[in-house]
């Protein structure tokens, strides 16, 4: 029977049943895929340990007062030359003559006006002095001139000039002037000896003490003396004291008390432990781990000197970190990740019942961080898990819908996704339509102003093109050049055609940074964006997400708004590919799924995006819009996805209630044992060893080494031995001749034939079963063997017995064959864009055709396989597809578009505004053959700063690889991880009180490429003052400090990026180009690569790398 959907979609070229047809052939293999990815995971449960964020708060405040008192002294000077001046010139200047005779019958004017006095003089009032003139003159105020004899005088007094707050030494002690007036004088401190001079100016004085400061005073009080005062602690105001200065600095104290001044039982409280903090005048203690003491008794907690009130905040939310586990140490998806997913389930590790799951109120991912309420009652209160580890059943909801996204498809597609059918339709036969660019004048254009500005052509030139695209647009950017700028132009075109947009992507970050940027444009007028999803995942964006902006017009109208309406009146709705399903999954909203909900649909990163996961959104959206960098990193593919597929590997579709055709597991047994007792490389089974197989496996060893005799895959057959009554050698037969045992290297034995033979096994071999010590053959062998076989792993040697038998054994029980098939295509994904390709994977490939099973047609299923689990979409339809294997079907998926459809739908753009030069040179040569990535004309100028530390934008500062503390255990680097915290301290004070370009404070990301290296960074940041309970986000001297995991931070930028290797022995899988492309090309100004140069200088096996290490600036680390 004609399918309906399909003839109502049927062309002159293509009839309803040839598209059905494609349609379903195209799709089912991804749908089997999927089928076999939710069965996978439906039981898969993630545990982790948590800790709270606040494990306690305790506000304390200062119950006593604090007085500095400052003792004062009193003083009666004597001297002959009080109130007595020297007559010093007149006042231009000119020294007396011999002509000047004094007469005291003159009097003496000062001043002149009302202010005019005269001063009478008697004979003992004027003095000859060592030739110098002297007159006393008493009690008139400061004055430096007079009128005396005619002449105008400037005089000078004999005795020191004591100002207030001066100092002066007595025996050698050093006092403040309080006050001097009429030969009395106030001092600070106590004068203790009688016979005491004041010394000014070399010139001695005598004096008599009037009054001073009895310390005795003091005994009321409790009190503590420093220097030449005392601190007073007291309750209330200090009274009935004298000769004394008191200065109340009760808040000043209490403001510097420091973490090891807080006694805590008589000892004081460990910075590991605990923070001290201040919020006003208040101080906050707060607890680090949750291993810190919990302050039961508060009362226990004191001060030295101050009386303490201290109250416990009540914690109101009740946030936990959750903590990575020490065995995830990959470099992509972590498996906290399953923890915050749109759909996460979390329970108490020992709990299975899911009506008794946490409700996720809050969560911050970046942080690894959740808030969680219990089930029951259903209110937002939040609460700490019950069990010190908490669980999270793996989403398969995420799956299901691509399931519902491909069962569409292939069942009843709408006319509008006419454009998603094509993309399976027979290559020779699926002709995609021309058409010509739409055309803006100047004025049209609202964000894309400056045609002057290097790369703004091509960005125009991408919004005309998918403007006039009637099914798909392709925007192909290398790192900052301008892909968000060219996103939001389009969106502004298209909201004044009147369209609804869909904006999606595989990460929220993307999404955010477009909302950001209508924000900075001043777009809201034009563009009503509507975020789906949860609040915390709309970082800085929180204003757009659907319920605050429902709760927010509610406010505004003062009435209930119905999210229909919300919905109707967006023209651009933004979600992740899975989150936008909230969307279509409320029952409050009506969405009409026979036609198009949205107008189009724009994909951003879509480099990361697989197909399956691009369908969810796109069959809502009548043309699509991708863009992305097919040179960045590729989906993130759980590995158990793969596996279970291999492991279920489709061979011939089911049909009505025909089951699927899958991959025998015997078979994948018995092909993973011949590769992996194979040993030596160069002469295959030459391992004296014996392994224990069941029938079935012995079966599929039988029919695979007969097909692999005739074949490319015998070196070395001849030296393996079946033992079976049906598929080998009969026990019988050994029984009365056991030489073949002895002439064969690698024997396999049946099972039930183990017993019959077991006396005769060669007693040099090893047989790898768990009970084999105890066996008496065991025995023999160690007797007379033991070290006889030698094999090398992990670049170490091994030559006992009991050390070869665990280490081949335990590979046998702990790995298969779809692991070993699973992470090799995964590595010859990785490297398919590294230059030196065929040498890096000759041997991957090797081992994946040996793995691959002869006796069935399988090499195809495998490798479609491949090109469904790794590829993005942007990869199919931005370059020449994806892989086509020899069976096939060709259509554009797997074989893109022509080039006259390509040049019609797809722009590149070239030129670069993030990194200064020095930083893009070498990824643009290197990545994108000097095509791409060009530097913009004015983005060197953007990029410079006034830190001095390098010599170039770009360099690779050298952490030698034989130092002890550089040695890399569980892929941790301890040398690096002190170079990064040593530079970014040093970067912190340059940076602390400095803007960016942009007026910003400066921005530090810290990135590697192993989780083990990112968790001993982690613990190193957060021993900087104020960071102990962050996790990725940190902040130093006001620099904001990013710490990430490279595969984490793609799309993301800084000012300043240090980037640790770790690796000083081998490459491992920095050796990925969209990897190190990624890592290199997210710094502004200044890229800091930390690692061992002369390792990836001399001694890397990658191009890439190498060339990046000779090609750099090289500064010395220190040795720490």
């Amino acid at each position: 029977m004609a399918n309906p959907f399909f003839e109502a979609l049927a062309t002159k070229q293509h009839s309803g049943e040839a598209l059905r047809a494609a349609t379903r052939d195209g799709l089912m293999p991804f749908r089997h895929y999927i089928k076999n990815s939710i069965n996978a995971f439906r039981d898969k449960e993630i545990i982790c340990e948590w800790q709270p964020v606040s494990n306690s708060n305790y506000f304390i405040n200062c119950k006593n007062r604090v007085f500095e008192l400052i003792p004062l002294t009193t003083m009666q000077l004597i001297s002959r030359d009080q109130d007595w001046y020297q007559l010093v010139s007149e006042d231009d200047g000119t020294p007396l003559d011999s002509d000047f005779e004094s007469d005291t019958a003159e009097p003496v004017i000062i001043g002149k006006g009302k202010y005019r006095r005269t001063i009478d003089l008697n004979s003992d009032d004027y003095r000859l002095r060592d030739n110098r003139h002297e007159i006393q003159l008493k009690d008139i105020d400061s004055t430096e001139l007079i009128s005396w004899l005619g002449y105008q005088l400037k005089i000078s007094p004999l005795m020191p000039n004591f100002t207030d707050n001066s100092e002066l030494t007595i025996n050698g002690v050093r006092h403040v002037i309080k006050k001097y007036q009429q030969s009395l004088l106030t001092i600070t401190g106590v004068v203790e000896s009688d016979d005491a001079k004041i010394l000014v100016d070399g010139q001695a004085i005598d004096f008599e003490i009037v009054s001073q400061f009895e310390q005795h005073a003091l005994s009321p009080y409790s009190h503590q003396q420093s220097g030449n005062h005392w601190f007073l602690y007291c309750k209330d105001k200090v009274q009935g004291l004298h000769d004394c200065e008191l200065k109340d600095i009760t808040e000043q104290v209490f403001s510097d008390v420091l973490l090891s001044q807080l006694l805590f039982k008589h000892q004081p409280l460990k910075p590991e432990h605990w923070q001290l903090s201040r919020e006003g005048k208040t101080l906050k203690l707060s607890a680090q781990t949750s291993t810190a003491s919990q302050l039961a008794n508060i009362s226990l907690l004191t001060h030295p000197n101050l009386i303490l009130n201290i109250e416990k905040q009540e914690i109101k939310e009740k946030w936990i970190q959750l903590l990575e586990s020490n065995e995830d140490d990959g470099s992509g998806k972590s498996a906290l990740d399953y923890f915050f997913s749109d759909n996460a389930v979390i329970l108490d590790a020992n709990k299975k019942n899911m009506s008794v799951a946490y409700r996720i109120l809050k969560t911050r991912n970046e942080e690894r961080q959740l808030l969680l309420a219990a089930s029951r009652p259903p209110n937002r209160q939040s609460v700490y898990p019950s069990h010190s580890q908490i669980k999270a059943k793996a989403d398969t909801l995420q799956l299901k819908r691509q399931q519902d996204a491909i069962d569409e498809l292939i069942r009843a597609p709408n006319p509008y996704q006419n454009g998603l059918v094509s993309l399976f339709v027979d290559r020779k036969k699926q002709h995609w339509p021309e058409f010509l660019a739409a055309q803006l004048n100047e004025t049209q254009w609202q964000v894309l102003t400056d045609i002057g500005f290097d790369g703004c052509a091509e960005q125009r030139e991408f919004v005309c093109k998918a403007l006039a695209a009637p099914d798909f647009a392709v925007l192909d950017g290398p790192p900052g050049t301008g892909k968000t700028t060219a996103i939001l132009e389009l969106i502004v075109q298209l909201v004044r055609q009147g369209k609804r947009i869909l904006l999606t992507a595989s990460t929220h970050a993307a999404i955010n940074n477009v909302l950001e940027r209508i924000d900075s444009n001043d777009l809201q007028g034009e563009v009503f964006a509507l975020r789906i999803g949860s609040e915390s995942t709309a970082l800085g964006v929180k204003h757009y997400q659907f319920d605050n902006q429902l709760q927010a017009l509610d406010l505004e109208l003062n009435a209930p708004l119905s999210k229909q309406l919300l919905v109707d009146s967006a023209n651009l709705v933004c979600g992740t590919t899975i989150g936008i399903m909230r969307l279509f999954n409320d029952n409050d909203v009506d969405i009409d799924k026979h036609k198009a909900s949205f107008d189009v649909m724009i994909i951003d990163e879509c480099s990361k995006t697989p197909l399956q996961e691009f369908l969810v959104p796109a069959r809502y959206a009548a043309k699509h819009i991708l863009v992305g960098d097919i040179r960045q990193l590729s989906p993130f593919t759980d590995r158990e996805q793969i596996v279970a597929n291999l492991e279920n590997l489709l061979l011939k579709p089911g049909y009505k209630n025909t089951p699927d055709t899958t991959l025998n597991r015997s078979l994948q047994e018995a092909c993973f044992l011949l590769e992996e007792l194979r040993g030596d490389a160069h002469k295959p089974y030459n391992k004296q060893l014996i392994k224990v197989v069941s029938s079935s496996v012995a079966k599929a060893l039988s029919a695979e080494i007969k097909v692999r005799r005739m074949g490319l895959h015998q070196q070395g057959l001849e030296q393996v031995l079946i033992v079976s009554k049906q598929y080998g050698v009969d026990p019988a037969q050994l029984k009365l001749n056991s030489m073949a045992l002895w002439q064969h290297n690698l024997c396999f034995i049946e099972e039930i034939c183990y017993q019959e033979i077991q006396t005769l096994l060669p007693a040099d071999a090893i047989v790898l079963d768990g009970n084999w010590s105890s066996q008496a053959q065991a025995f023999a062998h160690q007797q007379h063997f033991a070290q006889k076989q030698h094999i090398k792993q992990k670049q170490q040697k091994y030559g006992h017995a009991s050390e070869i038998h665990k280490i081949i054994y335990e590979r046998l029980q702990t790995s298969g064959w779809a692991d070993e098939v699973c992470w090799r295509l995964e590595r010859l994904y990785w490297l398919r864009l590294s230059q030196g390709f065929v040498k890096k994977t000759k041997n991957y490939k090797t081992t994946v055709e040996r793995l691959i099973p002869k006796s069935e047609q399988v090499e195809g299923r495998v490798f479609s396989l491949q090109n469904i689990a790794f590829p993005s979409v942007l990869e199919a339809l931005a370059g020449s597809g994806i892989e086509k294997r020899k069976n096939d079907t060709p259509n554009t998926i797997n074989q893109g578009f022509d080039d006259r459809e390509k040049t019609a739908r797809h722009t590149t753009l070239t030129y670069q505004h993030r990194m200064h030069p020095d930083i893009s040179r070498f990824p643009s040569q290197q990545f994108y053959g000097g095509n791409s990535l060009k530097d913009g004309n004015r983005v060197e100028a953007k990029r410079l700063w006034q830190y001095n530390r390098y010599s170039n934008h770009n360099i690779w500062l050298d952490v030698q690889g034989n130092q002890s503390k550089a040695r890399v255990q569980g892929n941790h680097n301890t040398a690096e991880i002190n170079a990064v915290i040593e530079e970014l301290q040093a970067f912190c004070d340059w940076a602390k009180d400095k803007k960016n370009c942009d007026n910003e404070s400066y921005s530090v990301a810290i990135l590697t490429f192993y989780k083990g290296q990112e968790k001993g960074l982690r613990e190193a940041l957060k021993k900087l003052p104020g960071n102990q309970s962050h996790y990725a986000r940190f902040e130093y001297l006001g620099v904001s400090i990013k710490l990430a995991t490279v595969d984490y931070f793609q799309g993301q930028e800084a000012d300043l990026v240090m980037l640790s290797m770790v690796n000083n022995q081998r490459d491992g899988f920095l050796d990925s180009p969209n990897r190190l492309n990624v890592a290199i090309t997210r710094a502004r100004y200044q890229l800091v690569i930390i690692g061992c140069h002369h390792y990836f200088a001399e001694k890397s096996k990658t191009d890439e790398l190498h060339k990046l290490a000779a090609g750099s600036a090289v500064m010395k680390g220190t040795l720490k």
